[in-house]
């Protein structure tokens, strides 16, 4: 993909049986789908569950959690995220992080 930033959103769906391994999949066949050879410090995945973060890990990536989903702070905390969002509105700090690579 071409640009300095490339942004993918994608609802992946957690009631699998095994949704750390089946969630890192599912990242790794839209990673590949969508051209990405391979994946820098600056791509993230962002959840709101302890599996969508240990996904993200199991799969390279960075994570970061949103508290107004279904997880609550202990719960993402645990699976060590490199930031924590307080609200949709803090999510002009991802724009910060991409231009300073």
């Amino acid at each position: 993909m071409n640009g300095k930033c490339d942004l993918i959103l994608l609802d992946l769906d957690g009631t699998i049986s095994d949704p750390i391994r089946g969630i890192a999949k599912s990242i790794n066949y839209a990673l590949v789908a969508l051209g990405f050879e391979e994946v820098s410090e600056s791509t993230m995945m962002i959840g709101d569950r302890s599996v969508d973060l240990a996904a993200a890990h199991a799969s390279g990536l960075t994570s970061a959690g949103v508290l107004w989903g279904y997880g609550s702070r202990e719960e993402l905390e645990r699976e060590n995220p490199s930031r924590l969002f307080e609200s949709p509105e803090e999510w002009h700090i991802l724009e910060e992080l991409t231009n300073q690579g």
